[in-house]
Protein backbone atom coordinates (compact mmCIF):
# COMPACT_ATOMS: atom_id res chain seq x y z
CA UNK A 1 0.00 0.00 0.00
CA UNK A 2 1.09 3.57 -0.83
CA UNK A 3 1.72 6.29 1.01
CA UNK A 4 -1.47 8.55 1.11
CA UNK A 5 -2.01 12.16 1.00
CA UNK A 6 -4.17 14.05 3.93
CA UNK A 7 -7.30 14.90 3.10
CA UNK A 8 -7.24 17.95 5.32
CA UNK A 9 -3.58 19.27 4.94
CA UNK A 10 -2.05 17.41 2.26
CA UNK A 11 0.47 16.49 3.89
CA UNK A 12 1.94 12.55 3.34
CA UNK A 13 0.59 9.99 5.72
CA UNK A 14 2.51 7.05 6.25
CA UNK A 15 1.40 3.37 5.62
CA UNK A 16 -0.30 2.18 8.67
CA UNK A 17 -0.88 5.18 10.79
CA UNK A 18 -3.83 6.03 11.95
CA UNK A 19 -3.42 9.91 12.18
CA UNK A 20 -1.68 13.12 9.98
CA UNK A 21 0.99 13.38 11.45
CA UNK A 22 1.05 17.02 9.72
CA UNK A 23 -2.23 18.24 11.46
CA UNK A 24 -3.29 15.22 13.73
CA UNK A 25 -6.82 14.22 11.42
CA UNK A 26 -7.51 10.61 11.46
CA UNK A 27 -6.72 8.53 8.38
CA UNK A 28 -9.95 7.63 6.32
CA UNK A 29 -10.09 3.73 6.44
CA UNK A 30 -8.18 2.52 3.27
CA UNK A 31 -10.91 1.63 0.78
CA UNK A 32 -9.59 -2.09 -0.12
CA UNK A 33 -10.60 -3.51 -3.65
CA UNK A 34 -13.50 -5.99 -3.00
CA UNK A 35 -12.22 -9.22 -3.71
CA UNK A 36 -13.80 -11.19 -6.68
CA UNK A 37 -16.94 -12.91 -5.92
CA UNK A 38 -16.29 -16.68 -5.77
CA UNK A 39 -17.56 -18.26 -8.86
CA UNK A 40 -20.60 -20.29 -7.87
CA UNK A 41 -21.24 -23.27 -10.31
CA UNK A 42 -24.60 -25.01 -9.61
CA UNK A 43 -25.07 -27.58 -7.40
CA UNK A 44 -24.84 -31.55 -8.60
CA UNK A 45 -28.05 -32.87 -9.87
CA UNK A 46 -29.18 -35.19 -8.05
CA UNK A 47 -29.92 -38.76 -9.98
CA UNK A 48 -33.10 -39.37 -11.11
CA UNK A 49 -33.27 -42.76 -10.18
CA UNK A 50 -32.91 -43.80 -6.72
CA UNK A 51 -29.65 -44.58 -5.11
CA UNK A 52 -28.55 -47.73 -3.70
CA UNK A 53 -27.97 -46.17 0.15
CA UNK A 54 -31.13 -43.66 0.00
CA UNK A 55 -33.87 -45.46 1.95
CA UNK A 56 -36.45 -46.62 -0.66
CA UNK A 57 -39.83 -45.50 0.14
CA UNK A 58 -42.37 -48.06 1.67
CA UNK A 59 -45.88 -48.44 0.15
CA UNK A 60 -47.31 -49.09 3.91
CA UNK A 61 -45.27 -45.43 5.00
CA UNK A 62 -48.89 -43.92 3.07
CA UNK A 63 -51.33 -46.73 4.76
CA UNK A 64 -49.61 -45.79 8.20
CA UNK A 65 -49.84 -42.42 7.81
CA UNK A 66 -53.94 -43.02 7.23
CA UNK A 67 -53.85 -45.43 9.96
CA UNK A 68 -52.60 -42.52 11.87
CA UNK A 69 -54.03 -39.56 11.15
CA UNK A 70 -57.89 -42.00 11.05
CA UNK A 71 -56.93 -43.12 15.00
CA UNK A 72 -55.55 -39.45 15.84
CA UNK A 73 -56.90 -38.32 19.35
CA UNK A 74 -59.07 -35.53 17.48
CA UNK A 75 -60.72 -38.16 14.62
CA UNK A 76 -61.64 -40.47 18.31
CA UNK A 77 -63.39 -37.80 19.97
CA UNK A 78 -65.33 -36.35 17.07
CA UNK A 79 -66.04 -39.52 15.55
CA UNK A 80 -67.21 -40.28 19.32
CA UNK A 81 -69.59 -37.46 20.01
CA UNK A 82 -71.23 -37.26 16.57
CA UNK A 83 -71.55 -40.86 15.98
CA UNK A 84 -73.19 -41.25 19.30
CA UNK A 85 -75.53 -38.09 19.18
CA UNK A 86 -77.16 -39.05 15.80
CA UNK A 87 -77.70 -42.48 16.95
CA UNK A 88 -79.07 -41.03 20.09
CA UNK A 89 -81.38 -38.86 18.16
CA UNK A 90 -82.56 -41.64 16.06
CA UNK A 91 -83.04 -43.87 19.28
CA UNK A 92 -85.24 -41.04 20.48
CA UNK A 93 -86.88 -40.79 16.84
CA UNK A 94 -87.47 -44.03 16.81
CA UNK A 95 -89.18 -44.13 20.15
CA UNK A 96 -92.47 -42.25 18.77
CA UNK A 97 -92.80 -44.29 15.86
CA UNK A 98 -95.20 -47.04 15.64
CA UNK A 99 -93.92 -50.70 15.75
CA UNK A 100 -93.13 -52.64 12.42
CA UNK A 101 -92.98 -49.33 10.44
CA UNK A 102 -90.60 -48.69 7.77
CA UNK A 103 -89.46 -45.60 9.58
CA UNK A 104 -88.79 -47.08 12.44
CA UNK A 105 -86.62 -50.36 10.96
CA UNK A 106 -84.63 -47.31 9.49
CA UNK A 107 -84.14 -45.50 12.46
CA UNK A 108 -83.13 -48.75 14.46
CA UNK A 109 -80.85 -49.35 11.23
CA UNK A 110 -78.57 -45.64 12.00
CA UNK A 111 -78.83 -46.46 15.69
CA UNK A 112 -77.21 -49.82 15.31
CA UNK A 113 -74.81 -49.04 12.54
CA UNK A 114 -73.60 -45.40 14.00
CA UNK A 115 -72.96 -47.36 17.32
CA UNK A 116 -71.65 -50.45 16.19
CA UNK A 117 -68.92 -47.34 13.79
CA UNK A 118 -68.41 -45.85 17.21
CA UNK A 119 -67.06 -49.11 18.83
CA UNK A 120 -65.66 -49.65 15.41
CA UNK A 121 -63.29 -46.52 15.86
CA UNK A 122 -62.68 -46.78 19.58
CA UNK A 123 -61.11 -50.48 19.10
CA UNK A 124 -59.30 -49.28 16.67
CA UNK A 125 -57.94 -45.95 18.18
CA UNK A 126 -56.97 -48.40 20.92
CA UNK A 127 -55.00 -50.64 18.96
CA UNK A 128 -53.24 -48.44 16.47
CA UNK A 129 -52.95 -44.91 18.07
CA UNK A 130 -49.37 -45.08 19.67
CA UNK A 131 -49.37 -41.59 21.34
CA UNK A 132 -51.58 -41.78 23.74
CA UNK A 133 -50.76 -43.38 27.44
CA UNK A 134 -51.63 -47.21 27.37
CA UNK A 135 -54.51 -46.88 30.01
CA UNK A 136 -56.48 -44.73 27.88
CA UNK A 137 -55.57 -47.38 25.20
CA UNK A 138 -56.89 -50.16 27.35
CA UNK A 139 -60.14 -48.13 27.70
CA UNK A 140 -60.75 -47.80 24.46
CA UNK A 141 -60.37 -51.34 23.62
CA UNK A 142 -62.75 -52.28 26.41
CA UNK A 143 -65.34 -50.03 25.30
CA UNK A 144 -65.08 -50.38 22.04
CA UNK A 145 -65.24 -54.14 22.08
CA UNK A 146 -68.43 -53.54 24.56
CA UNK A 147 -70.26 -51.43 22.04
CA UNK A 148 -69.22 -53.94 19.51
CA UNK A 149 -70.67 -56.60 21.53
CA UNK A 150 -73.96 -55.19 22.55
CA UNK A 151 -74.40 -54.00 18.91
CA UNK A 152 -73.97 -56.61 17.09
Amino acid sequence: MAAVKCSKCGGIIPDGALFCPACGAPVPKAVEQPAPAPVQTAPPQQPTTQSAYAPKKSRTAGAQNLIDSLTSKTVIILGLFIGVLIAWIAKVIGQFLDYGTTELKIMNTINFTLMAGVGLLLLCGGFFNKILNKYVRVGLIVAGALLLAYHL
